[in-house]
């Protein structure tokens, strides 16, 4: 099974449970593989989401034997969340995320308000209201971004 189609397993079996998948990451190496998996919730994600997604998601995984040995981890993305699609932006419009792009060659972490996603492109404002038209290809890394 490729990693598609592992996806496609887990996101049934969170939606199983009433959740929705948020993001999952596989950490090979040592003495076990790490199935990592970031449920979201309309209502909010708690303690008994994560257990239920977890004891669905290993009866689940138990059915193929290359993942039936995974250890598995089930939170919720946090606060500060990372935004790795195309809509986990489009939900963010409105508010401010730290970005780190690529521009002419040179890596950039800012602070800016989101304000736009479009054909490619996320449009944001600096702190010093300027606007700024970044591609979504040039995005090393990005999250919500807290203000204290």
């Amino acid at each position: 099974m490729d990693f598609l189609s592992l996806e496609s397993v887990v996101s049934s079996a969170v939606s199983a449970v009433g959740c929705s998948l948020y993001h999952m990451s596989i950490s090979r190496g040592g003495s076990s593989d790490v199935l990592r998996v970031y449920i979201d919730s309309d209502s909010g994600v708690g303690l008994q989401e994560c257990g239920r997604v977890n004891k669905h998601l290993r009866l689940e995984l138990s059915n193929y034997e290359q993942y039936s040995n995974y250890s598995i981890e089930v939170s919720s993305p946090g606060i500060e969340r990372q935004l790795y699609k195309h809509d986990h932006y489009e939900k963010a419009v409105g508010r401010k995320i730290k970005i780190k792009y690529t521009c002419d060659g040179v890596n950039i972490t800012s602070i800016v308000l989101l304000d736009k996603v479009h054909d490619g492109r996320v449009y944001v404002e600096t702190s010093d209201k300027n606007s700024l038209e970044i591609n979504f290809t040039d995005i090393i890394k990005s999250s919500l971004f807290l203000e204290v």
